[in-house]
């Protein structure tokens, strides 16, 4: 299989839930569709899997993928830790 469908997650109002079955849609579809959005500054995909987060900042579409250390969300005006997103799972990915 691609490596495109392995499984990211959507947020929810209760946390973070996996959902491999929309990962070609996280990262085409919606990324696009919301990139439409005039107000819109990041778009983030997170993978628990491999522990990673993609950031695409907007206008621009600028790509960053972070495995580890500190990026910053002009959305929520804040800076957020990679490590601390996956604080909660088991120490093996």
């Amino acid at each position: 299989g691609s490596e495109i469908l392995e499984p990211f997650t959507t947020v929810r109002e209760n946390g973070v839930e996996p959902s491999p079955s929309t990962a070609r849609i996280d990262l085409f579809e919606k990324r696009f569709n919301y990139a439409r959005l005039s107000g819109l500054k990041e778009y983030l995909v997170i993978n628990p899997d491999r522990r990673r987060v993609e950031v695409f900042r907007y206008p621009g579409a600028t790509h960053e993928l972070y495995l580890q250390g500190r990026f910053y969300l002009a959305c929520l005006e804040m800076e957020l830790e990679v490590e601390s997103l996956f604080a909660d799972l088991s120490e093996t990915p």
